[in-house]
């Protein structure tokens, strides 16, 4: 908080000065962690420490930064204890450090390389390692059964769910108008595939695999759509289940 603050206050009095005298701001602290902190990134920190360091880095230039030990430190003085009559005496408390009146204002050998992360650690962001795990629903497309029982009905609906995702991705290039044919043999491919892997599963996953299915589960019918292993086709169709009536008779019809 100390550094937020001696940031906004140098921005204020710059502020105020601006037109009349040229300024250079040096920023002096003798905590080698808040040092750390102001001169890393931001979204290195936990979320306190990240805003304050953010809005730091706002107001001034992180290079502009530099560590002041405790033995140079003026504010120290009064943090150990110092006598009223030393006080008034005590140059470092109304002058500052020595070295703030010499030509090089920042001395070379209070410029800290902060390596060792360990004093800083508590503040470090912890590291967030996320799983995605999918499952296979067939909650959305029981939905869409339920409402329509015409398949021509539900190539519309997938075919304008696919041009509605297009438009979204590509809205300087939106499709309007009558469905295309395009859009309708897409949806089609779509749907077909999907009732296969939610009724089909674990043939699918034979294919996938061995590139053959049990024999038993199938049954060999000529199909318009193939399932690719690499390069092999497999023109083995693979028969809908009762649990999607509107679809089952899509190897059917496509043959005749």
């Amino acid at each position: 908080m100390g550094a937020l603050l001696a940031a906004r206050l140098a921005k204020e009095v710059s502020r105020v000065l601006s037109g009349k005298i040229s300024t250079t701001n040096y920023f002096w602290t003798d905590s080698t962690i808040a040092l750390s902190w102001i001169q890393g990134p931001s979204g290195r920190w936990k979320v306190f420490v990240a805003n304050r360091v953010k809005e730091i880095r706002s107001l001034t230039d992180k290079d502009s930064w530099h560590h002041c030990p405790g033995k140079d430190n003026p504010s120290d003085l009064l943090t150990r204890g110092i006598s009223a009559d030393s006080l008034i005496n005590c140059d470092k408390w109304w002058n500052g450090p020595s070295f703030l009146h010499e030509e090089n204002t920042v001395p070379v050998s209070y410029n800290v390389l902060l390596n060792d992360e360990r004093a800083y650690l508590e503040e470090l962001r912890p590291s967030e390692r996320k799983t995605l795990t999918v499952t296979l629903d067939n909650t959305f497309l029981n939905n869409i059964l339920s409402v329509y029982n015409n398949f021509q009905k539900i190539l519309c609906v997938f075919s304008y769910i696919y041009r509605f995702i297009n438009n979204c991705k590509k809205p300087s290039n939106k499709q309007i108008g009558p469905i295309r044919i395009c859009e309708i043999k897409r949806a089609e491919i779509t749907l077909v595939k999907l009732v296969q892997q939610l009724e089909f599963n674990s043939e699918i996953k034979d294919l996938s695999i061995k590139s053959m299915v049990n024999p038993q589960t199938t049954q060999r019918l000529p199909y318009h759509i193939r399932v690719r292993i690499s390069s092999l086709e497999n023109n083995e169709a693979l028969f809908l289940g009762h649990t999607h009536d509107s679809i089952v008779t899509i190897p059917v019809t496509s043959t005749k």
